[in-house]
């Protein structure tokens, strides 16, 4: 009777590990999707405020205005590849789709996908069928 009930209380315990693993995981996993939130809010927010700040400057100080462009561009550019990193355009047709959108638009206006710094890491990565 002893090692049976030694031998419950450990598939309990087993059980109760398991269980506790698994919405930890969850748990984890909804932690860093609200992370990732976080992080688009504060660029979203990063690149609002340069955009004022280049309008306010562009009368006053065009050089510094397209400095300040440039920076936006850049930081644009960095976050879309840091975006991609996670993308599969095979295992996420939405977003291949919505991509392709994008580059057609952008052709059909007459603009190279290529030449737009901020797309570019997305053309790469539409053009490798990642």
């Amino acid at each position: 009777m002893n090692e049976v009930l030694m031998t419950v209380f450990t598939a309990v315990i087993a059980v109760s590990t398991i269980i506790y693993t698994i919405f930890t995981f969850r748990l984890w996993k909804a932690t860093q999707g609200s992370v990732d939130v976080a992080k688009a809010t504060v660029l979203m927010s990063y690149l609002s405020t340069l955009a004022q700040e280049i309008e306010k400057t562009k009368a006053t100080n065009p050089q510094a205005a397209m400095l300040l462009q440039q920076v936006a561009m850049l930081v644009t550019e960095a976050s879309m590849e840091s975006f991609l990193e996670d993308i599969n355009m095979s295992k996420q047709p939405r977003v291949r789709d919505a991509m392709n959108k994008l580059d057609g638009l952008l052709r059909a206006n007459g603009v190279d996908p290529h030449n737009v710094p901020w797309f570019r890491p997305v053309a790469e990565k539409m053009k490798a069928g990642k």
